[in-house]
């Protein structure tokens, strides 16, 4: 294998750099798959604050209702 590097050098840095190609690749679909989840969990929790807003405001309101309705 070392003769078949040494006879054709650029055959082995052609394979390294492959190599790390696929590495910088693989590392950078890592960092965008974190990033994607993160800002996934994000908007989960903003929808959620925002859904019990609501629901907050629409007890609010019915409590009004009805007390208005009983007097």
């Amino acid at each position: 294998m070392a003769c078949a590097a040494v006879m054709i050098p650029g055959l082995l840095r052609c394979s390294v750099g492959a190599i790390r190609t696929e590495a910088a690749s693989l590392r950078l679909t890592l960092s965008t798959l974190r990033h994607l989840t993160l800002t996934s969990i994000m908007k989960s929790k903003r929808k959620t604050d925002h859904m019990e807003r609501t629901a907050s405001v629409v007890r609010r309101e019915n409590n009004l209702f009805h007390q208005g309705r009983k007097h």
